[in-house]
């Protein structure tokens, strides 16, 4: 018997993330490897400069979930005059030393940008290790519920409604896991691969779900089952 630790994504507005060119980023139906370990880091209150322990926790973690509503996909166009005085700085932060914009000239001038959302979904995760994290699944769900800093679901203007972690669960594979958390209203399962393998009406999608956190970038692409779950 395994152990995985379920989160309950059930919210308004949530953003899963995904590749991003330019200023149009995509998004996935489900939370990702990467967002997924930053949500468990920000709970454990580990700052983004500290990437050797994001990557640690992302390669010792994997995830599958199971789609108990989709929900609707919400595209928010901004624009934002970064050249305006407020916009440059110094501006506080929550670490403490003010921040001021710099680097290349685009920094200082208006930007364009497609912020993607799912409205009113209900997305269940297992996370299991394949590695060593630097915190066992139990300390993850403590955190979790008593997090260091407010958490979010996927940006920080998708705050939960309701606790994120309901707690462990035992099971022999992902997809049983996500069975007995969803029970019989789930309705799609994203399971990796080697998890899974590959029955006659799958579909296997690559996912961009994991990071080089030091150099702030995606980390190549996973291959992941989409099974649709048949309604007893």
């Amino acid at each position: 018997m395994r152990r995985f630790l379920h989160l309950h994504f059930d919210a308004p507005m949530m953003s899963f993330g995904g590749i991003r060119i330019d200023a149009l980023p995509d998004a996935y139906p489900v939370p990702t490897a990467s967002m997924v370990a930053g949500l468990i880091a920000n709970a454990f209150g580990v700052l983004r400069a500290q990437t050797d322990l994001l990557q640690r926790l992302q390669d010792a973690i994997a995830v599958a979930s199971g789609v108990v509503r989709h929900g609707t996909r919400v595209v928010d166009f901004q624009t934002a005059d970064l050249g305006k005085p407020h916009m440059r700085g110094p501006m506080w932060t929550r670490s403490g030393p003010p921040f001021a914009r710099a680097g290349q000239g685009v920094a200082e001038k208006r930007q364009l940008q497609w912020r993607p959302y799912v409205a009113d979904a209900d997305v269940h995760t297992v996370v299991w290790c394949v590695g060593d994290p630097p915190w066992t699944l139990e300390q993850m769900a403590e955190r979790i519920a008593e997090p260091a800093r407010p958490l979010f679901i996927g940006r920080a203007n998708c705050p939960p409604v309701r606790p994120l972690c309901p707690g462990i669960v035992e099971a022999e594979t992902a997809e049983a896991a996500l069975r007995a958390a969803a029970g019989d209203r789930l309705r799609e399962l994203h399971l990796p691969l080697d998890e899974a393998g590959m029955e006659p009406e799958d579909r296997l999608v690559s996912v961009h779900g994991r990071r080089l956190w030091d150099l702030n970038v995606h980390a190549g692409a996973d291959p992941v089952v989409v099974r649709t779950v048949r309604a007893a």
